[in-house]
């Protein structure tokens, strides 16, 4: 799988794992690791479910950076309306 492919599989497993999580922890206060970890996770294993396991050593660093980048902008509306 080359790199853009890999980057747009991540980025749509990244969007999609994100409200999942929030549901599961929608009750836990400051449970904003857990929820990471349940998206990394996911992440990584569709990953290795789809025969991309060696890619997971070459993204596992930025990935935090994208579930954070995503979490931004899924959540912008509120910190540019003041709700």
């Amino acid at each position: 799988m080359d790199l853009f492919a890999l980057a747009m599989l991540v980025i749509s497993l990244v969007i999609k794992l994100i409200p999942i999580a929030e549901e599961i922890f929608k009750d836990e206060p400051k449970s904003g690791v857990k929820k990471k970890a349940l998206v990394e996770f996911g992440v990584k294993t569709a990953m290795e479910v789809r025969g991309q396991k060696g890619a997971w050593d070459k993204i596992k660093v930025p990935l935090g950076l994208t579930i954070d980048a995503v979490c931004d902008v899924i959540y912008a509306k509120g910190k540019l309306d003041g709700t």
